[in-house]
Formats: structure tokens, sequence, C-alpha cells
């Protein structure tokens, strides 16, 4: 049996593309393993291996979520929570640690430090390795591209037996199969949906444009059916898991020709945990994210999946490690059109490039910066043919988006969300678009779509300020950063706060979004303030704001004990609001220690930063 683990914990979907880089090199190097999300673990049938040591080598990566938490994928799982309420004993199993995270955080690292203090050292587990990837590169080990080869070849060196390196051009076959079904057997059931079974079916009540139609942002108010009657908090979200679109589809079989005769086809989707069954088409419109900016492991495997027009894709391929010895595949190179065989191979070296070069200049400038999709890809180079019955292990999975709460629990029964429909230009011809907000936009009432509650706690966080005489809260949300804060606004439990809101738009006229909610003159709890950026005033950003009140952020933060809170885009708003928090301190209260201080108050949960 595979004694080797790779479990990863990923929000943003980074830490996922690192694992399966890791996993790539791991099999290349003829070193079998299961590699999971912590998430996807069935808890049943893992708890015994874990007992009994079956995995001698358990790998973790995992990212930092927030202000020092574990990413969501690892502490709403069934196996942290196992962790965390059982006694083990892992001392004939070894660790190896990859964390990763933007040293722009004060808790830097602060997730892949817990796991080895909770896993490893609390049950006495052999402590292997350790490395920390800092994404900006300033921190930890180095970045992504320093720390990577050298975890992986640390982690070959320990667990290969072998110098032997399966070549990149064999394609190794790990997870699911794609198979034509004897629809007779069939049992069709969308895959996520078997394997969640925390998503429930809710009604779309209500799909309002919160901005002016004449504007270019379209924000969305989104609300959806609590049948179930699920109790929330401010803070917590609600997951939605996109559909492409019928245009998307028929791209796709443009682009891949080659499947065209499968479209309709009944389809066996197994893997080592279930069968399931669907057409090709769902699996294209549910399963598949064709909008999406490939990461790295895409190129990995797809570079050798090219031929001539004309011709089927030879490769080898192996599905048992224990069993694999190399064949030599024949190609047939009598081509009479040799400019074009230079060409296939001219897409080859560079694919080849993006997926495996140490230097990732290439892929950046091609894929990253102009946001090109798996689409343009396909259609860029002409010769990728993907075949059947590996499309699942090569083509990225449509992944769920999380939005914010909007509304309270004890003001209305159902779930209000609030979305930015993503659009936006770059080098490329075709307009970028957000495939799940997208999604969200064509929803009309009456559409019932599959979503999932998450329970973040967070304002279980307030309790220890509260419990030090904390009476005033600053509010800052920028954007639909002001989702959790409405929120939290309209929760009656909350009412005993004197709520300072800051808010910024661009536009008073065009995106000032739930005006009438803030300008309700009978909420005397709430101290409203607003700047627009496009409409000239001395106050552009938040921080402005906050700038021009730095007397009285002075006195609620140091006199009063005033909680803080920031929600928003995690671009340079985060930073330029807590340099302002210390500015103020540093000019009012003259005090050299005031970054100190603010940092203290991130540590005792008086300063809660919740940005995407």
């Amino acid at each position: 049996m595979v004694d080797t683990l790779l479990l990863y914990g990923s929000e943003s979907g980074m830490t996922e593309d690192i694992a399966d880089q890791v996993s790539y090199k791991l099999l290349h190097n003829k070193i079998d393993h299961v590699i999971s999300s912590f998430d996807d673990i069935d808890i049943e049938k893992y708890a015994p291996l874990f007992k009994s040591e079956v995995y001698k080598n358990i790998i973790i990566i995992s990212s930092t979520a927030g202000q020092g938490e574990l990413p969501l994928n690892i502490r709403t799982s069934e196996l942290w929570n196992f962790f965390k309420t059982n006694e083990l004993n892992f001392s004939n199993t070894s660790f190896y640690f990859l964390g990763v995270g933007d040293s722009l955080y004060l808790k830097f690292q602060h997730a892949i430090r817990l796991l080895k203090l909770r896993i490893c050292d609390r049950f006495n587990g052999n402590f292997k390795l350790k490395m920390e990837i800092d994404v900006t590169g300033m921190k930890g080990d180095g970045s992504t591209d320093q720390v990577l080869p050298v975890f992986i070849k640390q982690l070959v060196n320990q667990l290969s037996d072998t110098e032997e390196y399966i070549n990149d051009k064999v394609f190794i076959s790990k997870g699911i199969l794609l198979k034509l079904s004897d629809s007779a057997e069939a049992n069709f059931q969308a895959s996520f949906n078997k394997k969640n079974p925390y998503w429930f079916e809710s009604e779309v009540l209500m799909n309002n444009r919160l901005t002016n139609e004449d504007y270019h942002t379209d924000i969305r108010q989104v609300v959806l059916n609590n049948k179930f009657k699920y109790q929330f908090s401010p803070g917590d979200t609600i997951s939605i898991r996109p559909q492409n679109d019928h245009a998307c589809i028929n791209k796709f079989f443009e682009l891949q020709p080659h499947l065209k005769q499968y479209r309709f086809t009944n389809v066996l989707m197994q893997d080592d945990e279930q069968k399931t069954y669907q057409t090709l088409e769902d699996i294209l419109r549910y399963e598949v994210d064709l909008k999406s900016v490939p990461k790295r492991n895409f190129f990995m495997r797809i570079w050798n999946f090219q031929s001539m027009k004309k011709q089927n894709v030879n490769f080898e391929v192996i599905h048992d490690m224990d069993s694999y010895k190399p064949t030599n595949i024949v190609l047939d190179n009598d081509f009479e059109d040799k400019e074009e065989l230079e060409t296939l191979n001219s897409h080859k070296r560079k694919l080849f490039e993006f997926g495996h070069s140490l230097d990732p200049y290439d892929y950046i400038e091609y894929v990253v910066q102009p946001r090109r999709t798996i689409l343009e890809i396909l259609f860029d180079f002409e010769y990728i043919k993907i075949p059947f019955a590996y499309m699942l292990q090569i083509l990225p999975k449509i992944k769920e988006r999380q939005y914010s709460i909007s509304s309270s629990d004890l003001s209305s029964q159902n779930f209000e969300i609030t979305a930015k429909v993503v659009e936006y230009e770059t080098l490329l011809l075709e307009k970028r678009k957000g495939l799940c907000t997208n999604y969200i936009k064509r929803l009309t009432p009456g559409n019932k779509i599959k979503i999932k509650l998450n329970s973040l706690n967070l304002w279980d966080k307030l309790e220890e300020p509260i419990m030090q005489g904390a009476e005033s809260i600053i509010l800052i949300g920028p954007g639909v950063g002001i989702a959790p804060i409405k929120s939290f606004c309209d929760n009656d439990d909350y009412t005993m706060f004197n709520k300072y809101v800051y808010f910024g738009n661009r536009n008073k006229d065009m995106d000032y979004i739930y005006e009438s909610f803030w300008e309700n003159p009978k909420r005397s709890d709430i101290i409203m303030r607003k700047c627009f950026s496009r409409d000239g005033g001395e106050e552009r950003y938040v921080q402005d704001m906050l700038w021009n009140d730095k007397a009285l952020i002075f006195d609620l933060v140091v006199n009063q004990n005033a909680i803080v809170y920031i929600c928003g885009s995690s671009g340079q708003m985060p930073t330029q609001v807590k340099l302002t928090f210390i500015e103020i301190i540093k000019t009012i209260g003259n005090d050299e220690n005031a970054e100190q201080y603010v940092n203290e108050m991130i540590k005792f949960n008086r300063y809660i930063q919740e940005t995407w």
C-alpha cells in the first residue's frame, strides 16, 4: 500500500498549485503517494489508517488565511476535527511541512507553524523538514521560485530509494479517469454534489443591480432563500459553485473537435473513492473551469499532448507505478510538411517551458499578466489534443467562490450577498469576465442553485475586547467590503456598539451601495463617513477620512479601546489603512511605539482584517 500522504490547505488556489507541482515531481521520481486537500479526506476511511500509522511519510502544504488563521478547507474539515479530538501516536511517521505566506501580514506563516505544533509535535511525530515561502520574497526561506525546487529536492532525497527519473514525456495518471459508459447502469449525479453533503439547494428570490444602470461597474444584491432556517452571523459567507455557459462549451468543442463525438455520451467518472456518471456536456458545464487562468501545473501535463491536425496523439501513460517499465514510443516522422512539423515542435518547447522552466518570466508574461484563459491557450496552440480519458487530470476544476453575507438573520430569514461583477480589459481583444460573478449576474428569481453556508465565527473574536470594555467599533469597508459591515450593523445583538463606518467608492451618484440603509436617520448608533474618489473632494480614500478624523480616531482607539475591523480588496488599501492608524497614534500621542501598539491590537483581536 502507498505509504506517503500529501495534504494541502488552500483558499486562493495558489497553494493547491504548489502541492500539485510537488506531487508531479514526486511521481516522476517514482515516489507514489496520495494527494488530497484536508476537506476531501473521508475520515471514516482514513481514521484507521492514521491510527495504525499506515502512512510513514506525511507532507503538509498550507497557506495562512486572514490574520494567522488556517485556510477554510482545513479549519472546517472533518480531518482537522479528527486531529483536534483524538489522541494519536505518530512516532513512526515522518513529517515534512511547506508554508506559503505573505510577509506583509503580521502573523506570517502562522498556519504552517500551528499545523506542525498540533499534528507533528503533539502526536510525537518524526519532524524532518519545514520550509516557508514568502510570495513577496522578503522573509521566510525566499520566494516560490527559490524555495520550491529546494523543498522538492530535499523531499526526493529523503523519500526516494532510486535516482531514476521518469521522463516528462510520460503521463502518470493519478485522479479521475473518464470511460464511456453503458447507459443502462448509469446513476447520474453531479460529482461535486455527491462528495459535498454540506451543499443545499436554494431559490433565488431577488437579483438587483445596486449601481447606476449607466455605470460601468455592476454590483449585485442577491437574496437566496434560507428554507432550512440556518442561523448565521456577521462575517459568515455563502459559497457558490458556478457553471460554464453554452457558448463556452461550444467554443471548447470547436477547439477540440476530436471530442465532439462524445459530447452527449454517458461517461463514467471513476477514481479510488467513487464512481459517478454524467454526459461529457455536463462534465464541461459543471466540473471544468474553461475560463480560468491556468497554473503552471496545467502546462506541466499538457505540453506533450500535441500532434498534427489529422493525427492522433501518441504518448506513454503509467497507471501503476510498481509495474512501470520504460517503453519506446515510435513516432511517425514521415511528414510531408516539414514547416508544420517545426511549428509543432516549437509549440511543444514553449508549453514545456511554461510548466517546467525554473525562470517563470515567459509564463508570467504570456499567461498571468494578460490573464489568458484555457480556451485562449487552446486557440493559440492549435496542435493540442486533450485525451478524453484524462481530461479531468489535466483541465482545472471549477472551484467554489465565497461571498460575504450582507444581511442579518435577526432582520431577515434569507441570505443576502453582495457581489461585484468582474469584467475588465487587458491587452487581449476579449474582455476578461469572472466565471462566478457573471454566473450570478445571469441568475433570475425562481432559479435554484446549490450553495453552502460557511460559519467563520469572525465576530467571536470580539469577545475578548468586549470583556476589556470596548463599546465602539471602527468599521472600514471600501467597495463590496461593506457587505459584512452591513450585516453587523443590521444585527440587533450589536446595537450597544457605537459604529463608526468608513465607506469609499468612486461616484456617489453611481455606486453608493445600500445608501438608504446608511442614511437612515433612525440609526443613531451608526456614524457614517463616506468618500468617492472620482467626485473631486478632498477626501478620496478611506485613509484620507481616517487622517482627517485623527483626533477622534486616537481617542477611540487609545482611550476607549475601540475595535477596528477592515474588509475589502487586498491591494494597497489594507497597508495604507494600517499605516494611517500608526501615524495617527504617533502624531497625536507622540508615541514612537505606535507600530508596536497596532501590532498588539492585532494580536488581541482589536484590529481585525479580512481581505481577499
